[in-house]
C-alpha cells in the first residue's frame, strides 16, 4: 500500500510539472528561470518558415548574427562577416514567453515569441502585424 502511495505521488508531481511548460517547444522542466538561460551569446544557426532560404543563404555565404543577452536587462545584437562587424546596443525585458527588445539610438522594439529555451536551445519568432511567421534557431556560444 506505501508503494502505492508512492507512486501515486510520483505520477501526479509528473503530471503536474508537464502542465506547467512555459514554452511552446519546452523544456518541460528546469531548476534555473528563464532569465538565467537567456542570459549569454547567441548564434543563429538557422531559420524555419517563409522567406528562410533567404536568410539561410547569407550564413551560408558566412555571415553570423548574434545576441548578447546580460543579466541586468541590456546586450547588443549584431553580425560579422569576415573581419567586418557591425553591433547595436539593446535593452531587453522577458515577460512569461515574450521576449521584448529595444534598440538604441532609435525608436526600434520588438516584441518575440520564446517557442523554446533551454541552457543551450533558443528558438523564437518575431510577433507583429505583417510579419511572416519565422522561426529564428539560436545556440547559445561557449
Amino acid at each position: 500500500m506505501k508503494d502505492l502511495k508512492f507512486a501515486l505521488i510520483c505520477l501526479i508531481i509528473v503530471l503536474a510539472m508537464s502542465s506547467c511548460n512555459r514554452f511552446d517547444e519546452g523544456p518541460a522542466f528546469s531548476l534555473l528561470s528563464a532569465k538565467s538561460r537567456l542570459t549569454g551569446d547567441w548564434e543563429i544557426v538557422d531559420f524555419v518558415g517563409p522567406d528562410a532560404e533567404d536568410y539561410l543563404d547569407y550564413l551560408n555565404d558566412g555571415y553570423e548574427w548574434f545576441f548578447e543577452f546580460e543579466k541586468g536587462g541590456d546586450g547588443e545584437f549584431g553580425y560579422r562577416y569576415g573581419s567586418l562587424q557591425y553591433s547595436n546596443l539593446i535593452e531587453w525585458e522577458l515577460d512569461e514567453d515574450e521576449l521584448e527588445i529595444s534598440f538604441a539610438g532609435n525608436d526600434i522594439s520588438q516584441t518575440w515569441e520564446i517557442q523554446r529555451l533551454t541552457n543551450k536551445e533558443l528558438e523564437m519568432q518575431l510577433k507583429g502585424e505583417g510579419v511572416d511567421i519565422m522561426t529564428w534557431v539560436f545556440e547559445k556560444e561557449d
